[in-house]
């Protein structure tokens, strides 16, 4: 999944976010100030856009910081330890709403609390990694959307491969440790062998580790003595 896809995603959502929102400003004035934090997963590069446009759609429907709104957001880095961090510290803040993006700040966050509510933002598949029940019913304070189910997204990548490359027998999938990465993981592992492939998995945070896992990996023995049925295939960094 790009930058760019997940920018689009989190921007629609939060869009719908917004509009879910109560939107009368004349019954907002008469209202508490809200508390709204944001949590993104990866960087400010990645999300800082994103995070504009949504404090610009919530000034159209009326909510203004500093007005009747109070916002704090944070960026994960990519880092499990400072997302977990950050999810202590927001949860402590006790807001009224906290919006989260990647599966790693909610499972932080669902430790830290369960009456605040969490939106979150393409997780990956909440269901399969016991994020929520389901996404017709999520159960607890947590609720969002995905535009992924696993199961039936990781077949059809399997089904895909085998039909543009026939003759492959081994798969490399190069991963990160994100909870999402871990659940695609897992389902692949349980259907790999109907398509007639051996998979091998490396887990990955840096290109010096990719290198180093294709490098090592029985597939690119195999390329190098000219047996052509390797495939490397990048789940998740």
């Amino acid at each position: 999944m790009t930058n760019h896809i997940r920018r689009r995603d989190f921007v629609t959502f939060l869009g719908c976010t917004t509009a879910a929102w109560p939107m009368a400003v004349s019954a907002q004035q008469s209202r508490p100030v809200k508390r709204l934090a944001i949590l993104a997963d990866a960087g400010e590069a990645d999300y800082g856009d994103s995070v504009a446009a949504f404090r610009q759609s919530l000034e159209r429907f009326g909510w203004s910081e500093g007005r009747n709104l109070q916002s704090t957001t944070r960026f994960g880095d990519g880092r499990a330890d400072r997302i977990r961090a950050i999810a202590t510290e927001l949860v402590r803040m006790n807001p009224d709403l906290i919006v989260v993006t990647g599966a790693t700040g909610i499972a932080a966050l669902l430790r830290e609390t369960q009456s605040i509510p969490i939106l979150f933002v393409y997780p990956g598949d909440p269901v399969a990694i016991g994020l929520v029940a389901s996404m017709a019913r999520p159960g607890g304070n947590a609720t969002g959307f995905t535009g992924m189910e696993t199961n039936l997204i990781v077949t059809k990548w399997l089904q895909l491969i085998k039909e543009f490359a026939p003759a492959i027998t081994r798969l490399l999938v190069l991963h990160g440790s994100n909870l999402s990465a871990s659940g695609a993981l897992t389902a692949i592992e349980k259907v790999v062998g109907l398509f007639g492939v051996e998979m091998t998995s490396a887990s990955v945070s840096d290109p010096a580790e990719i290198e180093r896992a294709i490098e090592t990996a029985p597939a690119y023995a195999h390329q190098r003595s000219a047996e052509r049925s390797h495939f490397f295939f990048t789940l998740s960094l």
